[in-house]
């Protein structure tokens, strides 16, 4: 995106999983703006991240004014799950359309994100795997890909990739985000 955050005085926080509500309550209460990005994470056709962003919606709604929350809700949840999240969106929640890594590999990060875990010290068979998905990207097993990033270390293979994809575009949901809190500093 070629934008310094640290100009912006933003500052990216993992929470280490989906309870962003303690988040959420702070920032609110402090006046600090933020955005939430999270994954769509569906379990049997239903998206996690719509409870989750309806929770938020109601925690922020409240903390800015809380006049009817009620209504606010009831209007988000009308429509499909697609425009209930662009609803969201005007609260500072952002949801991609499965998970990050997974997204980064089926878009422009294959061959990066086959580079970094070549670094690790997989087995023969997981190397090998590689190379398959390195000749046909369709035939990644998306749980295995999560399997290998999650062995290496998450945060271990954000820091590895990150150097290697300086040029690719950033995915719409992250760039909305960030954007977000940047026009409310």
């Amino acid at each position: 995106m070629e934008v310094s955050l640290d100009e912006h005085g933003i500052t990216v926080c993992s929470v280490a999983g989906t309870n962003f509500q303690p988040y959420a309550k702070l920032l609110c209460a402090l006046g600090i703006p933020f955005s939430v990005i999270t994954d769509y994470d569906e379990v049997n056709e239903v998206p996690r991240a719509y409870n989750r962003g309806l929770n938020l919606v109601r925690t922020i709604d409240g903390a800015r004014d809380g006049e009817d929350t009620d209504a606010v809700i009831s209007d988000i949840e009308e429509g499909s799950y697609k425009e209930s999240f662009e609803k969201m969106e005007l609260f500072g929640i952002f949801v991609n359309t499965d998970t990050l890594e997974t997204e980064l590999f089926d878009g422009d990060y294959a061959q990066e994100m086959i580079e970094t875990l070549r670094e690790h010290s997989f087995s023969q068979a997981r190397m090998t795997l590689l190379s398959e998905w390195e000749e046909e990207e369709d035939t990644v097993d998306h749980k295995v890909l999560l399997k290998m990033i999650e062995q290496m270390g998450k945060g271990r293979f954000a820091q590895r990739l990150a150097t290697r994809v300086s040029g690719n575009p950033v995915p719409d949901y992250i760039s909305k985000a960030v954007n977000h809190v940047i026009g409310l500093v």
